[in-house]
C-alpha cells in the first residue's frame, strides 16, 4: 500500500511537470490546487504511517530507504 502511494505521488509529479503537453484547463486546475500531493504533505503522511505501524517489518525499516526506491 505504501509503495502504491509513493508510486502515485511520483506519477503525479511527473504529470505536473510536463506543462508542454497540458491543455489550458489542466494548467488552470494545477495552478488552482497547488497543495495537491506536495512533497511535504506526502512525507508527513508517510512518517505518520511509519510511526503508527504495528508490523515489525515497517516499524524497523527506515522510511527514507523505502521511499528511495522511487527516486530513480
Amino acid at each position: 500500500m505504501i509503495d502504491e502511494f509513493i508510486y502515485q505521488f511520483q506519477t503525479f509529479c511527473q504529470f505536473r511537470q510536463r506543462v508542454k503537453f497540458k491543455t489550458e484547463e489542466e494548467l488552470n486546475a494545477i495552478k488552482a490546487h497547488p497543495a495537491v500531493f506536495t512533497a511535504q504533505g506526502v512525507l508527513s503522511y508517510l512518517h505518520a504511517l511509519h510511526d503508527k505501524a504495528q508490523t515489525p517489518a515497517l516499524k524497523g525499516a527506515p522510511l527514507h530507504a523505502m521511499a528511495g526506491y522511487f527516486a530513480k
